[in-house]
């Protein structure tokens, strides 16, 4: 199984802010047909929800599209090591 597509959903929480400035949820679709929902934790992100969505899908297309989403270990490591050495996976 494989993650073919996503789409990532932003929200500007309205005053007073309650759970953060900024709410994002996104979707991953496989080529089996499964989707899953999350949210992803940004009550620190002060940019944009526009920005934020770029961001994270950027993210998306070079770290989870074309991947098996059950190798969740190896998707942190390639994430976490692009950021310092990048060597990717």
């Amino acid at each position: 199984m494989r993650i073919t597509g996503y789409e990532v959903f932003p929200f500007a929480n309205p005053t007073p802010h309650i759970g953060g400035p900024v709410w994002i949820f996104l979707r991953l679709d496989t080529d089996a047909g499964f989707s899953g929902y999350g949210e992803v934790f940004s009550s620190s992100l002060y940019s944009p929800p526009r920005t934020v969505e770029r961001v994270l899908s950027d993210m998306i297309e070079e770290f989870a599209v074309g991947r098996d989403p059950g190798e969740l270990e190896r998707f942190v490591h390639a994430v976490y090591n692009s950021h310092f050495t990048h060597t990717g996976d």
